[in-house]
């Protein structure tokens, strides 16, 4: 089990040892535990020791002997153990003989009766997680306990990436308290399950509910009351803030405090520009749909399949259905017209000039790129362009032979499988793992690197790329684990020896 973070240059994992199991974390020595516990109910746990046998207990009795890694024995360690951007922080927990203890960079802080899993904000400079002490519950943030509660909802507990902002819903005497970077900042009798928050982090939205009527938070400034509200959402720089509301068994969406147009029904997804000016949403009265941009309804059709803006913002697609037909409607005009269902939402290129989707037809699928149609194929992985939007790749199946086409060139794979997906470097150099007899094999512009036991996929990208253009990841080879960086421009020596690997840590 492991778990690599979204940069690619951490890993973590865990190895079964004769008598426990040892936690390694790149650029961390290893620790050892007696086997590991699982975050269960907080009266009743799992052991596992090495062996595999399960010790069932209450309140821990034999197992409060030792110290043991918290992990769930059958989820995945990602879930459990956090690492930063950086590489250079991890987090977890431990139960250490009875207690429960929070692990920052493999120092253990103050024991609780419980904890829940420690979330690390993205620079690793900050971390948050709930904990249990007697009777109550609080939030730690950086080691200080804040104030205590009867209940906190997990689930609701949030960090910023730069860790300058928590937030958490709490519940004391029946009744709810937001909790806004450590200071309770409003009380409610009664709330929803919603939060939203802006990707910088420094804006918060959630419902409550009061005098049978429906209400939206934000930034602690209520909104008008509605039937429901749902689908929260900012705009990717966190300037603008989305939701649904229903009234009088009509739905609308509210933009910045502004309501649109009254529909039937609406799509449960707005989706905004990288520059927040412009947004869009389905729409439905009677049995016609139309995409609204701006709060303003298009041309009615049968259904939609995708609503999307270019990066720069400038353009604007929807798929929509009219009879048999399938339409692509680019900046308003009627674009490209096939006949089938759709099988891949609509993609721009990075310069927003070219654009793909997916159809299938006669139990086939064809990739439709700029309105031209693909051959037909038996399956088609996610199509990828290339940084200068020139090139499109994607792996694609036939008759049981897997087909790496790049443009409209077909070339029968060499390989097993490939399990990553398709990258390319800033440069231009396509990038993926195969599987050749039984081993890993990196590919970069054609040309295969060495063979390893295997390759770990952190992300969707199969490397990460340092701000240089270099990548890294990391292998397995001969039961030693590698972490490598080469640049591609010198991809014939990326790796030279492994001992030199090994050498330059």
């Amino acid at each position: 089990h492991q778990k690599i973070n979204d940069t690619g240059n951490a890993i973590a994992f865990w190895v079964r040892r004769p008598n426990g199991i040892s936690l390694l974390v790149s650029g961390f020595p290893p620790v050892e535990y007696k086997g590991h516990i699982n975050f269960g109910p907080m009266n009743s746990f799992q052991a596992v020791t090495p062996s595999g046998k399960e010790d069932i207990y209450s309140a821990g009795e034999t197992a409060e002997k030792d110290v043991w890694l918290a992990w769930g024995p059958h989820e995945k360690l990602a879930d459990y153990l956090s690492l930063d951007a950086s590489g250079k922080h991890v987090a977890f927990a431990i139960y250490d003989h009875g207690k429960w203890r929070v692990v920052v960079d493999f120092k253990p802080e103050e024991p609780f009766n419980y904890v829940f899993p420690p979330m690390l904000s993205a620079d690793g400079g900050h971390y948050v997680y709930t904990a249990k002490k007697d009777d109550k519950f609080v939030v730690v943030k950086d080691g200080t306990p804040g104030e205590p509660y009867d209940e906190i909802f997990n689930d609701t507990l949030f960090i910023s990436d730069d860790g300058k902002h928590t937030f958490y819903v709490a519940k004391t005497n029946d009744q709810y308290h937001v909790v806004w970077d450590g200071k309770q900042v409003s009380v409610h009798e009664d709330m929803g399950q919603s939060e939203a928050f802006s990707p910088n982090g420094d804006r918060y939205a959630y419902s409550i509910a009061k005098n049978d009527t429906w209400h939206v938070v934000l930034d602690g400034k209520e909104s008008a009351g509605y039937d429901g509200v749902a689908s929260f959402v900012f705009s990717p720089e966190g300037s603008h803030f989305a939701f649904r509301a229903k009234k009088n068994g009509k739905w609308k969406y509210v933009v910045d405090g502004k309501e649109g147009p009254v529909f039937d029904n609406t799509s449960n997804i707005l989706v905004f520009s990288k520059n927040g000016e412009r947004f869009a949403y389905g729409a439905v009265n009677g049995e016609k749909w139309m995409a609204v941009e701006n709060h303003k309804p298009g041309s009615e059709c049968d259904g939609l399949f995708g609503l999307l803006f270019s990066e720069d913002g400038k353009h604007f697609a929807q798929g929509e259905f009219r009879g048999d037909k399938l339409q692509l409607v680019l900046d308003g005009k009627n674009k490209w017209e096939q006949t089938g269902e759709p099988a891949m939402r609509p993609v721009f290129s990075p310069d927003g000039l070219n654009l793909f989707y997916a159809i299938r037809k006669n139990s086939k699928i064809h990739l439709v790129v700029n309105g031209k149609e693909s051959t037909p194929y038996d399956g088609v992985g996610m199509p990828v362009f290339s940084p200068d939007s020139q090139h499109l790749v994607y792996l694609a199946r036939r008759d049981k032979t897997e087909l790496i086409v790049i443009d409209d060139s077909e070339m029968a794979s060499d390989y097993e499988a490939i399990p990553s997906h398709f990258d390319f470097t800033k440069w231009g150099q396509l990038v993926f793992w195969g599987i050749k007899d039984g081993k890993w094999v990196l590919t970069v512009n054609g040309e295969a690197g060495e063979a390893f036991d295997k390759g770990y996929l952190g992300s969707e990208s199969p490397v990460s790329f340092s701000p240089d253009g270099s990548m890294t990841y990391f292998v397995l080879k001969d039961n030693e684990v590698y972490f490598v960086s080469h640049n591609p421009w010198l991809y014939r020596g990326y790796v030279k020896y492994l001992t030199d690997c090994k050498t330059n840590g």
